[in-house]
């Protein structure tokens, strides 16, 4: 079994909605992936990825199963690749379920996108 998942955010959009309403930071992103997007002008475009690539998770999940979008952490390796870390009811989800799910990233000025594959078994 396969699942995509696919999106794209306008980073305009996201800065926006920060503005307006700084709490939506600590409903949508877990405090590492906070700390790991920075500050300054690059900040809006690393947190529109991260937000794409839990939306992608979302469609290739077919749904939060119970939890919520903080329990959906986009970290980054050494190399600065892109991982999925998930906690609470998405974690026992997909541990029972036997998924692994791979994330890749893209942004750009105005946008940023990602796409999810999950997989049964081992990536």
């Amino acid at each position: 079994m396969q699942r995509v998942g696919i999106d794209i955010t306008a980073v305009d959009r996201l800065e926006s909605v920060i503005r307006r309403h700084p709490q939506v930071l600590t409903r949508l992103f877990a405090a590492e992936e906070l700390v790991d997007a920075g500050i300054g002008p690059e900040r809006a475009r690393r947190l529109a990825a991260r937000f794409a690539a839990k939306e992608a998770f979302v469609k290739a999940a077919q749904g939060l199963h119970g939890g919520s979008w903080r329990d959906i952490e986009v970290r980054r390796r050494a190399n600065r690749a892109p991982y999925f870390v998930f906690h609470g009811p998405i974690d026992a989800w997909m541990k029972a379920e036997g998924l692994t799910a791979e994330v890749s990233l893209s942004h750009e000025r105005r946008y940023a996108t990602a796409v999810v594959l999950i997989t049964e078994g081992d990536a």
